[in-house]
Formats: C-alpha cells, sequence, structure tokens
C-alpha cells in the first residue's frame, strides 16, 4: 500500500476517535460530574455561592429538566423565550421578575458553593 493510501484512512481514523470521544466519554464525563448533556447553566457559568441568584436566570434545558411550568408559553413574554412566566418589574425596567407561579412548578439552579 502506498504513502498515499494510509493519509485517508488516517483521517478517517482520527475522525472515529474523535467522535467517540464526543458520543462516549464527554457524556460520560459530564455524568460523573452530576451535570446533564441537556442542562447548562444559564448565563453560561454557575452562580457564585453566597451571591445573588436572580429568579429569571435558572439553568438551560427545558421542560422537565431545567424548569417545570404547568402552562404554555412565557406569560410575561419578556427575557426568554419558554414557559417560565417572566415580567418586566414595574417602573423598573431591565429588572424581571418569575411570576404565576402554581403548585408543582419548579426551575433549577446551577451554582458554585465556594469552599468553607
Amino acid at each position: 500500500m502506498s504513502a498515499v493510501g494510509r493519509g485517508p484512512r488516517t483521517g478517517i481514523r482520527a475522525c472515529v476517535t474523535q467522535l467517540v470521544l464526543w458520543l462516549l466519554v464527554i457524556p460520560l464525563l459530564l455524568h460523573v460530574s452530576g451535570v446533564s448533556a441537556a442542562q447548562s447553566p444559564y448565563p453560561g457559568a454557575p452562580f457564585a455561592v453566597p451571591g445573588q441568584i436572580e429568579a429569571e436566570d435558572y439553568d438551560l434545558g427545558g421542560e422537565g429538566v431545567a424548569y417545570h411550568d404547568t402552562t404554555v408559553g412565557n406569560a410575561g413574554g419578556v427575557y426568554r423565550n419558554d414557559d417560565v412566566d417572566i415580567w418586566e418589574m414595574s417602573g423598573s425596567p431591565g429588572q424581571y421578575g418569575v411570576s404565576a407561579q402554581a403548585t408543582g412548578e419548579w426551575r433549577e439552579y446551577t451554582i458554585d458553593v465556594g469552599t468553607a
């Protein structure tokens, strides 16, 4: 076999190795660390605790993963485009709040707890 014939196979082997890494190893590491592959912090990094966590900044991941809401759509129509009801605070432009909380509804937040 010529050296030219080995190039594409090496490239395919590298692609398959990378694919195995992404499909098997990364989800396993996420599972071990306690983070679901479908759930991630909003707006991109865990919140430092102690600290302030805004109610409207719950995790990404959707219904049944990052939150549960019993109604369809965001009744307030602001800040995020999912089913949690978020409103702009009256008289406070750019300030938001979660409202219309019903029994059984919940939201999850990813936090980073500093060492004691």
